[in-house]
């Protein structure tokens, strides 16, 4: 009797208290931006106006997931996200639905630096310039950059020494994220002879909220013009219960003028992927995958087709203050090869035989360790406060020939020593040390053993 008593005193318990639970909507998001950053471009990586949440810790992780979208930008210097309840603001409601406003805070960063573009590779070669890169360009969140570059890479097709120029304004929201406009210009001195290249992608929001592009790219040089254009679309997953996956396949026309005459090529593509990494500091956590398949047919009687699969997959771990990262990457092309040292450090990147790469697989394990903190340097006004880190990796590589033959194993490892610089968050200074552990082992022939050194000032994201 009285254990009956006493579930019916729960239960009766349990009927007073739900009128009292209160679901909470949010009314508004009150934005405070200083800078030029506009307040409708940031608004959809927030997804908060209008929601209704079940409780004050639900809202807390939705604010939370809204600042740390805006970090990842890397734009800004400053994010703050709180909420406070507030009165009803327009409309019914019911009698126990509390109501919040959502309290945006961001300081822009100034992100715009005439960046010196340093490299010295002692396996490829190197290239100096001068780069100009605006990621928060007129306030759209929309990426400007301008590049005047002189490569000398002994592997470039158009010859040792070529000077190149671009210009591309990426991220733009004409009708949504998706538009780009990029050019290029290149001329190689040893041949005397320039490429142009012009690209223009179109987006806008189509049906069931899918992404659709125009696709528009020309490539000329003497003897050789090349015309490309498609239609594709990026179609979110989730529906499907693949929360944050997304496919996006596209169709391309491409015709080529030689001297011998003009082919044409249709070109099925479809890239599949997704990426959880936020950055906390210069530290990241989280995974992302992404894949890309490509099918070339060319319209001719006989045609041969051709295709080339890529998948990258990386992994972020983040203990303390000490973070983790391993990195696969897997290649598989029916045509043509490239070399494993391309993805490996200190693994030359050379394609000899026992060494061409028409299928493989590379893995990299980095370690990064913050080494120290500086602040109030008297160089540069962009140098003064920063961080150190260490990077000790280890990179492994499996591949095979154009004979479908495995090559030997390669593995290689070493140390990277970078620079981040507080005020300009878009520079790394770094310097690289890699050695071949393969030729040491004997697995990989080679004359002697192989190394490689690496010093580069440029932009990481």
């Amino acid at each position: 009797m009285i254990k009956r008593t006493i579930v019916a005193c729960f239960f009766l318990l349990a009927c007073l208290a739900a009128p009292l639970a209160a679901d909470i909507v949010v009314e508004d998001v009150a934005f405070d931006i200083k800078g030029a950053t506009k307040q409708f471009v940031v608004a959809p990586y927030l997804d908060i106006e209008g929601r209704v949440v079940a409780n004050e810790k639900e809202l807390n992780a939705i604010c939370k997931r809204a600042k740390q979208n805006l970090i990842n930008l890397q734009i800004f210097s400053k994010v703050s996200c709180t909420w406070e309840y507030v009165d009803k603001k327009s409309g019914t409601s019911s009698a126990t639905r509390k109501h919040a406003r959502v309290k945006l805070s961001l300081v822009d960063h100034p992100t715009i630096w005439p960046i010196p573009v340093i490299r010295y590779d002692s396996n490829t070669g190197g290239k100096v310039g001068l780069k100009l890169k605006y990621p928060n360009a007129f306030g759209l969140l929309s990426m400007l950059q301008a590049d005047l570059v002189y490569k000398n890479f002994r592997s470039n097709s158009m010859g040792a020494g070529t000077f190149e120029t671009k210009l591309g304004l990426t991220r733009v929201p004409l009708f949504d994220r998706t538009s780009s406009f990029n050019t290029s210009l290149r001329y190689d001195l040893k041949n005397k002879q320039a490429v142009g290249t012009a690209e223009i992608n179109i987006g806008f929001w189509g049906p069931w909220h899918t992404a659709m592009y125009g696709l528009g790219n020309v490539y000329v040089k003497k003897g050789y013009q090349s015309y490309q254009y498609g239609v594709g679309f990026s179609k979110s997953l989730s529906p499907l219960g693949l929360s944050g996956w997304y496919v996006s396949p596209r169709i391309k026309m491409q015709h080529e003028k030689r001297k011998s005459g003009l082919s044409h090529t249709l070109r099925l593509g479809s890239s599949f992927g997704r990426s959880t990494i936020d950055w906390h500091g210069y530290l990241r956590e989280g995974w992302s995958v992404g894949a890309y398949y490509e099918l070339k047919i060319p319209l001719k009687k006989e045609p041969k087709l051709s295709h080339y699969f890529s998948l990258q997959a990386q992994q972020h771990f983040l203990f303390k203050t000490v973070g983790l990262r391993y990195r696969v990457i897997a290649q598989v092309r029916s045509q043509g090869y490239g070399s494993i040292g391309s993805n490996m450090r200190g693994v030359l990147n050379s394609t000899s035989e026992g060494r061409r790469m028409q299928q493989g697989i590379t893995a990299n394990i980095d370690v990064d360790i913050p080494l120290f903190s500086w602040n109030a340097s008297p160089v540069l006004a962009f140098m003064k406060s920063g961080e150190m880190h260490m990077f000790p990796f280890l990179d492994l590589g499996f591949s095979c020939n154009e004979k479908h033959s495995f090559n030997p194993v390669a593995f290689s490892t070493g140390v990277e020593f970078a620079v981040f610089f507080d005020r300009a968050r878009s520079i790394k200074l770094s310097a690289i040390a890699g050695l071949n552990l393969s030729t040491i082992t004997g697995l990989m022939p080679a004359k002697k053993m192989e190394k490689e050194f690496i010093i580069s000032l440029s932009t990481f994201y």
